[in-house]
């Protein structure tokens, strides 16, 4: 089921944009080295520091890459 993009855009009320910085590279690039067999995209381990730099602890994705730091994700497979 699609849902009408106005739809969506009401249930952003919690939202928070975090912003990309030059620390925030630094620690990606970091957690890239870190966890290099896991074969992590930049995405996904730019995820994983903005995740540890905001104390999140539980997230919904369809990555299991996102709980490699500890994470509790759903849904669970």
């Amino acid at each position: 089921m699609r849902w009408p993009v106005e739809t969506a855009l009401e249930n952003l009320d919690g939202l928070v944009v975090l912003e990309a910085t030059v620390p925030l590279h630094h620690e990606t690039r970091r957690l890239l080295d870190r966890l290099r067999g896991a074969r992590l995209t930049y995405v996904d381990a730019s995820s994983l520091a903005l995740m540890e730099q905001h104390d999140i602890r539980t997230a919904w994705a369809t990555d299991h890459h996102l709980g490699l730091t500890g994470a509790e994700i759903f849904p669970r497979s």
